[in-house]
C-alpha cells in the first residue's frame, strides 16, 4: 500500500516525458505540413527553401530550432512513413542444395531430382518441395 504513491508519480512523470517528446514530432509535422502546402502553391523548391529557412530559427517554445526538434523528436522509419517496399525472394532450389551440404556434387540423383522438380515446377500447381520429394524417392529407392 505505502508504494501506491511512488507508482503515480512515475506514472505521471512518465506520462509528461512523453508528452515532451511527442511534442517535438509534433512541431515538427506542422512545419512540414506547411511546407507542403507551400509546395503545392509555389512548388518543392520554395518549399525546400522555407524550411531551411527555420533549420536553425528558434521555433518551439523559443528554445529548441527545428533543427534540434527533428533530432529530438520520434524518428519514424520509411516503413512508417509509406517510402519503402521490401520483397524477398528466396529459391528454393538453392536452398535445398545448401542444406544438403554439397550432396549435389557427389550424388546424382539428388541433382536428377533438383532438376526435374526445377521442370516440373513450372508446369505445376504443386511447390517445389513436393516436387522435388516425390522425384527423389523415385530416382532413390
Amino acid at each position: 500500500m505505502q508504494n501506491k504513491g511512488f507508482v503515480k508519480v512515475f506514472a505521471v512523470l512518465l506520462t509528461l516525458v512523453c508528452i515532451f517528446y511527442l511534442s517535438f514530432s509534433v512541431v515538427t509535422n506542422h512545419f512540414e505540413s506547411k511546407a507542403d502546402k507551400i509546395a503545392q502553391t509555389e512548388g518543392q523548391n520554395a518549399a525546400d527553401r522555407y524550411l531551411d529557412s527555420l533549420l536553425n530559427n528558434k521555433v518551439y517554445c523559443n528554445v529548441w530550432t527545428l533543427k534540434e526538434c527533428r533530432e529530438m523528436g520520434i524518428g519514424l522509419g520509411l516503413d512508417l512513413k509509406g517510402g519503402m517496399n521490401v520483397i524477398l525472394e528466396v529459391s528454393v532450389p538453392d536452398v535445398i542444395k545448401a542444406l544438403a551440404d554439397h550432396k549435389e556434387e557427389t550424388d546424382e540423383n539428388f541433382r536428377k531430382a533438383v532438376d526435374q522438380a526445377t521442370s516440373a515446377a513450372a508446369n505445376s500447381q504443386s511447390d517445389f518441395i513436393t516436387l522435388f520429394i516425390k522425384n527423389y524417392k523415385a530416382l532413390e529407392p
